[in-house]
């Protein structure tokens, strides 16, 4: 009936919506402690891949810029002149 297909793991949603990755596909697609992982949804299926730090700043610097929080912004905010 499953000849040739392993059994997929089960994890449980706990405390603060948190799940466990099992070691095995941790090790699998080397994931670590402090990781970014990008979640996603796509036809019912929840997915998880790995992302680089440099993706993590990358994303969090357009956020910044998004939302006028770039150094050149807050320096004019605060009536700083950024000129040598």
């Amino acid at each position: 009936m499953n000849k040739g297909r392993r059994l997929m793991d089960l994890v449980t949603v706990r405390n603060k919506v948190q799940i466990v990755i099992p070691p095995h596909v941790r090790e699998q697609v080397h994931i670590e402690v402090g990781d970014i992982l990008e979640a996603d949804v796509e036809d019912g299926k929840t997915t998880f891949t790995p992302k680089s730090l440099v993706n993590g700043h990358l994303a969090e610097g357009l956020k910044d810029a998004k939302k006028s929080r770039t150094p050149r912004a807050l320096w004019k905010r605060q009536g700083c002149n950024n000129r040598a």
